[in-house]
């Protein structure tokens, strides 16, 4: 049976949002630290932040007294000699650092994962690659030397050695030191940096080793190790934080519209005190306040954030992408399916940390560095012109009359100084909830013209079940964000064929709403293999290697075929098939997704489609890039030390047009997404 699909323009014309398809960014999984923060040593500057081992989520609500954390300097360092922790003087102020008497060696692993394999190396060294080291030490007291390299798990150099002079002595000592490739920039207070590069001599995993032989005491902070060729090398603007190279390239090939930052749960933080800082990721990477992060809940190795992945680094990456930064800023409680401790909403801390702290990072966004101290800082860094930022959301996941007390406040005040910033609030991150509703009407009757953040974590059967679901949301009010969605499965492993499909199916029914769904992202976005503390994320990565799940092809499939207009479909016999289709002045997108397991003969019928000058259009020919497996448990797959396995890749093919007509077959359980070339 054929089954007949009609695409026509609307009766009444509705624009596809330009901000429909983005991303959203958290530190979960080491998607910072031990991901796109290049620098691979574990806890490089001394100052890890800790939760006690053994602690969980449940733990939170029932004792969390549990969740004070602590500081372990030498955690991820392999030490041998006198190594301890000192305080005495800092590089910076509120900074720790190690201290050596005579000699020693350090070694560190870099990121294992969850749970850290004693000895497993996790450095990736390829032959013939640059590597960059730096460190500040300060040698006042110390007449020696350091010699840096990488060694495999059997003790063979995986990297050339590189040796660091490092002499006690009045200005002498202070001079840049150039021996052996070092070089060395003088500090206040005996702090010296040095840095010297190492050529990579063969390709496998290692752990960093410092060895360290003299006499005295000598101290050292901020140690850092990553390969040279980072994202932005040579580029003045990416002055602290680097960022790892191939995640920000598999990023850009998706074209996002925008980037959401830094959560997700850790904006809230596991108990007060934590939530996120953004003030503290700033600087020079020395100067940055660690912090520990939420996520460790699901770890028994411990999870620090370094911030060397800041809210600068976050807004370049968004410039260097093209992006629009949606920053999301803490709403005054911690996370409320943890702990869920809010601050008095009239108190002054709720006045400075999250009133002001709005208006201070629009400053640092978008401020005259001559005027405003926070632009200055944005300035100091290597980026006077401002950032243009347009969107900021207030609180995750949160409800209640003291978050929404706080959404007017916060409202009113934007709309008073800053009416060009679209301020995003939360639903209740349960979907159709009483809470949820009243959110809804909470935020469609006093504030209009914002955005509501939903997000949605279920099972196939949900997501093909609610490709309608805007289909009847109005349009008189707020728009939609669809900041966290992902496809779950109870019974089988993350991130199958079949999840994929079901998120294929369900963006259908966004992107036929696109003009009331504004803003869409799939999350997690990245995970550290042996690192997840989420089951399904779109981009799995190794030390080395790269993976692009199903899911991240459907996403990519969809944010690089999408028009400005949104095209009618209509059809016959639809069960199993879900479509959409928007047009622009060069294509007209069609996406399908056949999700029954018989192939569906389709029809495709395009009269009445406008071309360029308002006439019927006429088309050059079609082609159709599509997903298909017959195994709805088939998945891509990496491991730690291997390669990318693909069981879901992407396909292609031509399809015949007669005239305005495409009649094609579609197999079972298949995503085909179809570009029409008007003439």
């Amino acid at each position: 049976m054929e089954r007949k699909i009609t695409i026509r323009e609307s009766e009444m014309p509705k624009q596809v949002s330009d901000m429909l398809y983005g991303l959203f960014l958290e530190d979960i999984n080491f998607a910072c630290d031990g991901g796109l923060n290049a620098n691979v040593l574990c806890n490089n500057s001394f100052d890890g932040w800790y939760m006690k081992a053994g602690v969980v989520e449940k733990d939170c609500r029932r004792a969390p007294e549990k969740i004070v954390p602590h500081k372990e300097g030498l955690k991820f360092w392999e030490t041998r000699g006198q190594v301890d922790v000192g305080i005495r003087k800092p590089l910076c102020a509120t900074s720790e650092y190690a201290r050596v008497r005579d000699e020693a060696v350090l070694k560190n692993y870099g990121y294992n994962g969850n749970d850290i394999v004693t000895g497993r190396c996790a450095i990736s060294i390829v032959e013939g690659h640059t590597y960059q080291f730096s460190g500040f030490f300060d040698a006042s007291e110390y007449e020696g030397e350091a010699c840096v390299y990488v060694e495999d798990e059997n003790g063979t150099p995986l990297t050339e050695k590189k040796y660091v002079i490092l002499s006690a002595g009045g200005e002498e000592a202070r001079r840049p030191d150039t021996s052996e490739g070092g070089s060395g920039e003088p500090r206040e207070g005996g702090w010296q940096k040095h840095e010297t590069d190492l050529d990579g001599k063969h390709t496998a995993y290692g752990c960093f080793v410092l060895e360290i032989k003299g006499v005295g005491e000598l101290s050292l902070d901020c140690l850092s190790f990553m390969d040279a060729d980072y994202w932005g090398a040579n580029d003045p603007k990416w002055s602290q934080g680097k960022l790892r190279k191939d995640l920000v390239q598999v990023l850009k090939e998706l074209h996002p519209k925008f980037l959401r930052f830094p959560g997700g749960c850790i904006t809230e933080g596991a108990a007060p005190g934590n939530e996120y800082k953004w003030k503290n990721t700033l600087g020079p990477l020395e100067q940055r306040v660690p912090d520990y992060n939420l996520w460790a809940l699901r770890t028994t190795a411990g999870y620090n954030q370094s911030y060397a992945v800041g809210f600068y680094e976050y807004f370049l990456l968004c410039e260097d992408l093209q992006m629009e930064p949606l920053p999301v800023t803490w709403a005054g409680t911690s996370c409320q399916f943890r702990t869920g401790v809010p601050i008095d909403a009239d108190c002054e801390k709720y006045e400075k940390e999250v009133i002001q702290n709005v208006f201070d990072l629009i400053d640092y966004a978008n401020g005259d560095p001559a005027t405003s101290e926070w632009a200055k800082k944005r300035a100091d860094a290597g980026h006077p012109k401002p950032f243009g930022l347009k969107y900021i959301g207030f609180g995750n996941e949160n409800w209640g009359d003291h978050y929404w007390n706080g959404c007017r406040r916060i409202y009113k005040l934007i709309k008073e100084r800053h009416p060009e910033i679209t301020l995003v609030f939360s639903a209740n991150p349960i979907y159709g909830i009483p809470d949820f509703h009243k959110n809804w009407k909470t935020i469609r009757t006093e504030m209009p013209d914002a955005l509501l953040d939903e997000h949605y974590y279920r099972y196939p059967k949900w997501f093909y079940k609610k490709h309608k679901v805007y289909d009847k949301y109005p349009r008189t009010s707020a728009g939609v964000f669809a900041g966290e969605y992902a496809c779950n499965m109870k019974l089988s492993a993350p991130n199958v064929f079949e999840s994929a499909l079901s998120e294929a199916a369900f963006l259908t029914g966004i992107e036929r709403n696109a003009d009331l769904v504004k803003l869409s992202s799939y999350a997690p976005l990245f995970s550290l293999v042996d690192g997840a503390q989420w089951e399904h994320n779109m981009i799995n990565f190794s030390p080395r290697e790269v993976l692009k799940t199903a899911n991240y092809l459907v996403q990519y499939l969809y944010m690089n075929n999408v028009g400005t207009r949104i095209l009618d479909m209509r059809g016959s016999g639809k069960r199993g098939l879900y479509y959409s289709a928007t047009a622009d002045g060069r294509f007209v997108y069609v996406k399908v997704v056949n999700a029954a397991k018989k192939a569906k003969r389709l029809r495709l019928d395009l009269k009445g489609i406008l071309g360029g000058a308002g006439e019927p259009a006429k088309f050059f020919g079609a082609q159709m890039q599509y997903l298909h497996s017959e195994d709805l448990r088939a998945k891509n797959n990496l491991t730690f030390t291997g390669k990318p396995e693909y069981e879901v890749e992407i396909r292609q093919k031509k399809l015949v047009m007669d005239e305005n007509e495409i009649d094609m077959v579609l197999p079972g359980q298949t995503l085909g997404v179809i570009r029409v070339k008007i003439k």
